[in-house]
This record gives C-alpha cells, structure tokens and sequence, in this order.
C-alpha cells in the first residue's frame, strides 16, 4: 500500500467514526466543513471518499441540508482512546498509595473538593460512547459526563494535531449529545484536556500531548506540519 491510499484510508475510518459517534449516524456537511482542516481533510472531501468508499458512508439530502451519512458499522474502529496514565510521575509501586493521587500538569492549583471529585470520577466504569448514546444514561449524571469527557477525546484523537476549538466542538453538540455546558464540562476535567485560554477562542488539547505551556510533546507537532503542508499543496484530495 503506498502512501495516499494509506492516507486516504485513515481519512475515511475518520469520517466513519465520526458517524459512529453521531445520535442518527449523520453529519451536516456544512458542520464538518468546520474541522475538515483539523482532521486533515480537504474542503472537497466528501465528492472523493464518497466514490471511493460507498461502503462507508453516503451523502443524502435531509430537511436541513446535505449530510453524511453511515452506510456501515465498524466495529474494530469502536475503540475509544484510553485515559492518560494517572500514576503522579511515573512512580513504581508494588502496595496500593496510602493516599489516592491525581496527576495534572504543574502550577494548576485544584481545591480539594474539586480534586476529590476528579478522584471519584477517574474510579468510574468507562462509557464507550461508540456503544452508549445519551438517551442511555440520566441527564446530568456523573455516567453522561464520562461518555462525553470520552467522545471529546475520541474527537480530539482524529484531529491531526490532537487539538480543536471548542467552538468547533459546539457546532456538534446536538449530534454527539453532548452537554449544554460543554466548554464547562471541559474545563472541569484538567486531567483529561488542556485549555488555551489566550485570545477570544479557546483551543482544546488532549492533555497528554501537550506540555505545561502548550506546546506540542514529540513528533505531534511535526505530523501536523506535514499533513497540513502536503494537504495545502497537493492539486488531488490525496
């Protein structure tokens, strides 16, 4: 397999996880002309992956629009990414802690019932929000909270750069089922994300690829250059 059909592939098991992850397995096409830059996607994208996997998905026409929708399951991409290592530091422990700890990134001072609160919620069941919708789980519970904390990392994973707006991510929250108060929700959980608070839109990063100042950790950074590069000069999709 050479390099585009590699790429287009990733590309396509994006969107389709997308779709998997929506309340009727279907996005507006508009709405995802929003993030198509972050997921690497062109903005004429859904002419090329529609003819070249019609078993994925489809574009339909709907009340509100023209929209993807999904053609088929996938199961071996309902894989939800796993919550950052919370063991503080990397310590080697053989007996459990005496007492309980929660790994955030340096200088962020928590009170303690808030820290407590994350405590409890980290020791919570995880909700695959692949296979859980909204309509599951009570509203407002601490169950709902977890799928959503889950499906905004499963999004923030697709992005080249593992990062968004979280205005981005409101233009979606009827579709995911997501919160009223998202950008709440997110702010509540600094073990999971890392919020860039300059300017008037707020960035959202998953917490583990980023370092205390908000700077890109490893190769991410450098991904997101050339994927954004290549995408921008290419005269195809791909």
């Amino acid at each position: 397999m050479n390099l585009k059909s590699a790429k287009s592939i990733t590309l396509a098991n994006k969107v389709q996880k997308l779709l998997m992850l929506s309340t009727h397995r279907r996005l507006l096409l508009p709405k995802l002309l929003h993030i198509a830059p972050d997921l690497g996607l062109l903005p004429n994208f859904q002419s090329r992956l529609c003819n070249d996997y019609p078993d994925k998905f489809r574009i339909v026409d709907t009340s509100y629009g023209r929209a993807l929708e999904l053609v088929s399951w996938d199961q071996d991409l309902a894989c939800t990414l796993p919550c950052p290592d919370m063991n503080p530091h990397g310590l080697i422990v053989d007996r459990p802690l005496k007492f309980k700890h929660l790994r955030l990134r340096k200088g962020l001072n928590l009170k303690r019932r808030h820290r407590d609160f994350l405590i409890k919620f980290g020791e919570l069941p995880s909700v695959c929000p692949y296979n859980t919708s909204i309509e599951e789980l009570a509203r407002a519970s601490l169950e709902a909270e977890k799928r959503a904390c889950a499906l905004v990392r499963e999004v923030l994973s697709m992005m080249v750069e593992k990062r968004t707006l979280i205005d981005h991510l409101t233009h979606f929250r009827k579709e995911f089922g997501l919160p009223n108060k998202l950008r709440s929700m997110i702010l509540r959980h600094p073990e999971l994300f890392y919020v860039s608070l300059k300017g008037l839109r707020n960035s959202l990063m998953l917490v583990e690829y980023f370092d205390d100042k908000g700077s890109s950790l490893g190769i991410i950074g450098k991904i997101g250059e050339l994927w954004t590069a290549d995408a921008s000069s290419s005269l195809t999709p791909w």
